[in-house]
């Protein structure tokens, strides 16, 4: 439970825009007032952004008046001509610190802090940059899974899997097939982890009859809400450089109310491997495919009639006894006109000891 004053900052969203140096720029916090007891009050809200080591880079405040008819207002302050900054990358995680403060009659009612990191992602000639550097994304599925937990994963197993990644040259990670928790995407920022953030949405088998929920109009506000709460939730995240709408669910018109949403709160990458399935260039910003062939690689990563960056979201299936030929997949994918990356199927095996063994302790 958390206790807040009668008109309170509800929501913060912090954007950046980096020059052309990627070492200086502006920062923009937009925040959302609640007064949902319509009080008149007057407010000062303040955002200091303080530099990896804490010191203090700069700060800026404002003056809000609330009247009876104000149950909701937004505010947004901007920091700019930020110079000396660290970009935020999966090899340098630069990480700083946004201070949210919240004022009345001189004295603080609320404070709050959010890590920030500065970085920019972009595609530039069919491929993506971060940073203005061409990235290989070199990904892996994830799941919560947890070999005595089930799907009740502790922070321990968390970080356990956060720092093999990383000493494995791991730098992607693909939420499969739902959001992961929010520490988690907390510990994707600091070690530095490229994240594809995926929207709990699947309909698996179910969009292929005529009644296909990805066209049903009646499931459209589950596609909505469950788009809505991830973007709202993650945004803030420098880690999480592209939003997927979702798994095996085919295409239909509530992804195009879901891509057309998660643009309006952000402006992140969308990816979804339904559309191209469907031969669609609608919905995703990139093009997509599960298991390709490595001949399939080779003509979709250098001709895809999108001409969209190319990103296996799931390949070289790992479970069990298998994971072959990788080499062949980069050569292919390094080479080409749109490779961008892929993710292995999956990082761990999603298996649980067996209830008689854990109740004997074996």
């Amino acid at each position: 439970l958390v206790a807040t004053p009668k008109t309170f900052v509800a929501d913060h969203y912090i954007t950046s825009a980096l020059n052309a140096d990627y070492a200086s720029g502006n920062l923009k916090v937009d925040l959302t007032l609640d007064n949902a007891a319509k009080e008149r009050s007057e407010k000062t809200l303040e955002i200091e952004l303080l530099d990896p080591q804490g010191k203090q880079v700069a700060k800026q405040e404002a003056q809000v008046a609330m009247t009876a008819n104000d149950a909701q207002k937004q505010i947004s302050l901007t920091l700019d001509n930020l110079t000396g900054l660290k970009a935020w990358s999966t090899e340098q995680p630069n990480l700083y610190t946004v201070v949210v403060r919240q004022k009345a009659a001189g004295k603080e009612e609320m404070v709050f802090s959010t890590k920030y990191g500065f970085r920019d992602v972009a595609i530039k000639g069919k491929l993506v940059y971060v940073n203005g550097k061409r990235v290989f994304f070199k990904g892996v599925n994830t799941q919560d899974i947890h070999p005595l937990y089930g799907h009740a994963i502790d922070v321990e197993t968390m970080l356990r899997d956060v720092v093999l990644m990383k000493q494995a040259n791991v730098n992607t990670v693909r939420t499969s097939h739902y959001p992961r928790q929010a520490k988690m995407n907390a510990m994707f920022d600091y070690y530095g982890l490229y994240v594809m953030d995926e929207a709990d949405i699947e309909c698996h088998k179910n969009w292929q009859d005529g009644a296909a929920i990805s066209s049903d109009a009646s499931w459209q506000p589950a596609y909505l809400d469950r788009a809505r709460r991830m973007v709202l939730r993650d945004r803030n995240n420098p880690s999480v450089v592209f939003w997927s709408l979702g798994n095996e669910s085919g295409y239909g018109t509530n992804h195009d109310a879901a891509f057309a949403l998660m643009k309006t709160l952000d402006n992140r990458i969308v990816h979804y491997e339904g559309a191209t399935n469907a031969g669609r260039a609608t919905a995703t910003e990139m093009w997509s495919r599960m298991y390709p062939s490595l001949d399939e690689v080779k003509a979709q990563a250098n001709g895809n009639w999108a001409e969209q960056p190319f990103f296996m979201c799931e390949y070289d299936h790992a479970m069990g006894n298998s994971l072959g030929n990788l080499q062949e997949y980069w050569d292919i994918l390094e080479g080409s006109k749109y490779g961008i990356g892929g993710c292995v199927w999956d990082w761990v095996d999603q298996s649980i000891v067996a209830s008689v063994d854990i109740m004997s302790g074996n």
